[in-house]
């Protein structure tokens, strides 16, 4: 019966009415914020999740790359040792 009475009344009472429709609409938007709200959070620590699996794989071949390259140079470094020190000992 109270909704009956909202209907009839005139001026104010349509205004309160409105007003409370209009909460409703906000209440809902603010929930579908809340929810994407919820999603960007939810796809960020599936994000981290893969950047740190990435990062343990790009730190394990960054450190085999390294090594690679130490043992060239040093590699290069001992040939040229061995060069030099063998041209006489090969003379003689």
């Amino acid at each position: 019966m109270a909704i009956g009475r909202e209907k009839q009344q005139s001026g104010f009472g349509r205004a309160v009415v409105a007003k409370a429709d209009h909460l409703g609409t906000e209440a809902s938007s603010v929930t579908s914020k809340t929810d994407s709200e919820a999603q960007v959070a939810k796809i960020k620590g599936v994000q981290r999740k893969i950047d740190i699996k990435l990062l343990a794989w790009y730190c394990f071949v960054y450190l085999i790359v390294r090594i690679h390259i130490t043992n060239i140079t040093n590699t290069a470094i001992m040939t040229k040792r061995q060069a030099t020190t063998s041209k006489p000992s090969s003379a003689a």
